[in-house]
């Protein structure tokens, strides 16, 4: 068995997602749920020691790839017509699953290995981020790349007790008001009377 293919029986036990290889590149044929983007991530965290590998995911009008060549992640995203493209280089012997399992932000990471700012600080970039997001949402109008981002986030942290309240006014921005279990804010369990 080839290690993509292996790969791919990974994906399907561990995370519920159908897979097919082709060539060097894993592709999710089903529309997945949540961000394609950070589907992608995961694919790649999973296929990390196959590199270089690709991978590709949809969902909705949203398409995302991603390549993983030891020490660089490549990722695109295309939206409504428009093109987002980054590249990150992992220092040492960090791989994409490092950031993708740990799911530690940017500042934690730095705080946890010693890096700094180029002035020495370690900036707080979940309480910076957060104040971005809560301004935006308070505007009367986003733009699509806003409410883009004002999204990434909600999902990022809605199921998150200590930003619930962030999480709740990000989607009244977003008209999320009214979903199940698990797409809402996170609700504290009702204690049970005896």
């Amino acid at each position: 068995m080839s290690d993509l293919a292996y790969t791919v029986e990974r994906l399907a036990h561990e995370h519920s997602l159908e897979a097919v290889v082709e060539q060097r590149t894993i592709r999710l044929p089903q529309p997945v749920k949540g961000d394609p983007s950070l589907t992608v991530l995961r694919v790649l965290g999973v296929a990390q020691d196959d590199a270089p590998v690709g991978a590709a995911a949809h969902s909705g009008n949203i398409v995302a790839i991603g390549v993983w060549r030891d020490p660089d992640v490549y990722l695109a995203r295309w939206t409504n017509g428009k093109r987002w493209v980054t590249a990150y280089r992992l220092s040492g012997d960090t791989k994409p699953n490092t950031y993708v399992r740990t799911e530690q932000e940017a500042s934690d990471l730095a705080r946890e290995y010693g890096f700094t700012d180029v002035d020495g600080r370690v900036p707080d970039f979940p309480k910076m981020f957060d104040a971005n997001m809560k301004a935006l949402a308070a505007k009367a109008q986003l733009t699509e790349t806003e409410r883009w981002l004002v999204s990434a986030r909600y999902w990022q942290i809605h199921q998150d007790p200590a930003r619930r309240e962030l999480a709740v006014t990000l989607a009244k921005a977003l008209g999320l008001e009214g979903l199940g279990p698990g797409l809402s804010p996170f609700l504290a369990p009702t204690p049970v009377s005896s």
